[in-house]
C-alpha cells in the first residue's frame, strides 16, 4: 500500500521561518549528523514499547524521517511503514540505507490527496514539527488528525517553552578539552563565531505570543528558527485540530501530571495522542 504517490516538497519565501529552516535541513553538514543518529531517545522508546502490540502490523507514517533514525525501530511494528521528509538530501540517505523500504519526498503540510483514515500509526519525531510557521503547524495537526484511523495513535515531540534556550555567546558554547583544562579547541572557537554571527542574522525573526514563541536556539549550530510552546497550550492545540486521551512524557519517557506542567524545564516534551 502507498497512499503517497505524486507528492512534492513545498517551496517557502527566503525569509519564512519555513523556508530558513527547509535550507538547514538540505545542508551537507546536517544531513551528515542525522545519518550518524540511529538510536531512539528514551521516551520515544517508552511510548512505542507500550503501543507495539496494539499497532502490531498496522500502517504506519513516519513523518519528518530524516535519515531513517526510526526506520527499523517502526519496521520492528510493522512492515506496512511509509518514511517521509521534506528534504530531498534526507530521503536519498534512507533509501540508500534501506533500498527496499517505501521513502518519499513530501511535505507535512501537502496531505490533501491522502484519504481519510489511512494511517493507523503516525510518528513525527525529533521536533520536525517546530520548523513550521504557526499556522502551517495548525495545518499540520489538522491533517494528522484526518489521514489517522479512528483508533490511531499519533506521537511527536515539540520544545518545551519553560526550557531554558542557551544563547551563542554563552561560554558553554565552546567545547574544552577532552582532560577538562581550559584550553579551548579551534574549531569549536570557529563554530563559536560562527553561531554569533548565525543568530545575529536570525534574531530578528524571533517571535513571543501568549500561545508560543519562535526562538533561534543552539539546534545545528543556531541555523533554526525553532517553535517553543508550553505543555498546556500544546495540549489545547492537539483538543482543537481533533485529537483526544492526550498524554505528556518527560525527557525520560515519564509520563507527567498535570500538577507537573508548569514546573518542568525539560528541553522536549514528547506527547501521544488519539483520534476521536
Amino acid at each position: 500500500m502507498n497512499a503517497l504517490k505524486g507528492s512534492s516538497a513545498r517551496k517557502e519565501a527566503p525569509h519564512d521561518i519555513s523556508g530558513t529552516n527547509f535550507a538547514a535541513y538540505r545542508a551537507g553538514s546536517v544531513v551528515l549528523d542525522y545519518k550518524n543518529s540511529t538510536d531512539l531517545q528514551p521516551a520515544e522508546r517508552a511510548i512505542l514499547t507500550s503501543l507495539q502490540s496494539k499497532f502490531r502490523n498496522k500502517r504506519i507514517l513516519d513523518i519528518g524521517v530524516g535519515s531513517g533514525r526510526t526506520t527499523s525501530h517502526l519496521l520492528d511494528i510493522s512492515k506496512n511503514y511509509i518514511g517521509i521528509d521534506y528534504s530531498p538530501e534526507m530521503i536519498k540517505v534512507c533509501k540508500e540505507r534501506y533500498p527496499s523500504v517505501d521513502f518519499e519526498v513530501r511535505d507535512a503540510r501537502s496531505l490533501s490527496d491522502i484519504a481519510d483514515d489511512s494511517f493507523d500509526l503516525i510518528l513525527f519525531s525529533f521536533n520536525g514539527i517546530d520548523y513550521v510557521s504557526h499556522s502551517d503547524r495548525m495545518l499540520i495537526l489538522a491533517e494528522i488528525a484526518r489521514v489517522l484511523s479512528k483508533s490511531g495513535a499519533f506521537i511527536f515531540s515539540s520544545h518545551n517553552r519553560n526550557a531554558k534556550v542557551r544563547k551563542p555567546w554563552d561560554l558553554s558554547n565552546l567545547r574544552r578539552n577532552p582532560s577538562g583544562g581550559p584550553i579551548f579547541v579551534p574549531t569549536s572557537v570557529l563554530r563559536y563565531g560562527i553561531g554569533i554571527m548565525r543568530h545575529s542574522m536570525r534574531a530578528k525573526f524571533e517571535t513571543q505570543t501568549d500561545e508560543y514563541a519562535i526562538i533561534n536556539d543552539p539546534g545545528n549550530g543556531y541555523r533554526l528558527l525553532t517553535y517553543y510552546i508550553g505543555i498546556r497550550q500544546q495540549l489545547q492545540q492537539l483538543e482543537c485540530a481533533g485529537f483526544g486521551d492526550i498524554q505528556a512524557f518527560n525527557r525520560q519517557g515519564k509520563q507527567m501530571q498535570e500538577n507537573e506542567y508548569n514546573c518542568c524545564a525539560d528541553g522536549w516534551i514528547y506527547y501521544r495522542c488519539y483520534a476521536r
